[in-house]
């Protein structure tokens, strides 16, 4: 009712990996346009979304975006009844709370509940083209890769935005964070950025403490990858 009320475009990311991370990145980019809000840290509960609608930090945004979690079935459908999201990013599948789940066609089950909330538009991981067996307009599967060069402290690719190539550098590491990126530029563009302010917005991303962060002490590079706990995150770092 607290979304009805304000029209406030609503937005859920959902998947084994990467969510607190596309949620971070999506929200600096379109903060480039709209008055955003999103939930902090890594809240994915339901009372975690609760605590952010609730809060004065809420009032007068126009995106919420919400990090949904999930370590049993009807998780995701919950969280869907409880944003009615407008639109979604589904990052990926892996192995991340199987023991609640007994197998990753489980996993796949429940994450896929995204599908069917309704969203005007579904943005997928490339990943994700060996689990679905057919797609609509609504849903938007990347393509594979990205010409990438990787480097101590930052990142450099070309994206592909309305058209023409376009090249990038981000203090963000590795394979994942391009993915990650390109994720949440595919829902930007849906949501009317221009390339200006995407490009403008990625030049603003800075590292999540703990999840691939790289840091420097007295000539050392630190690779700080503490709160990754799932295989993709273990083996991209």
């Amino acid at each position: 009712q607290v979304f009805e009320r304000s029209g406030v475009i609503r937005i859920g990311v959902v998947g084994s990996y990467g969510k607190t991370s596309v949620k971070n990145i999506l929200k600096t980019l379109l903060s480039e346009k709209y008055s955003v809000i999103a939930t902090p840290e890594s809240y994915n509960t339901p009372m975690g979304i609760a605590k952010t609608v609730f809060s004065n930090e809420c009032e007068g945004k126009q995106i919420f975006i919400a990090e949904m979690g999930a370590r049993k079935k009807g998780d995701i459908k919950e969280l869907c009844d409880l944003v009615k999201p407008d639109y979604a990013i589904f990052t990926g599948v892996c192995e991340q709370h199987i023991a609640t789940f007994g197998s990753l066609e489980n996993i796949w089950a429940e994450k896929s509940e995204i599908l069917k909330c309704g969203a005007k538009k579904v943005v997928c991981g490339s990943s994700l083209k060996t689990w679905l067996q057919e797609t609509d307009d609504r849903v938007l599967v990347l393509d594979e890769g990205a010409d990438a060069q990787f480097g101590a402290m930052a990142t450099a690719f070309t994206l592909r935005l309305y058209g023409e190539n376009v090249p990038v550098k981000t203090k963000l590491l590795g394979n994942a964070a391009v993915e990650n990126i390109r994720l949440a530029v595919a829902l930007c563009v849906e949501l009317g950025l221009t390339a200006e302010e995407i490009v403008r917005g990625i030049e603003k991303l800075e590292p999540i403490p703990h999840r691939l962060q790289c840091t420097e002490q007295n000539g050392v590079y630190i690779l700080d990858d503490g709160y990754n706990c799932n295989p993709i995150g273990a083996k991209e770092a």
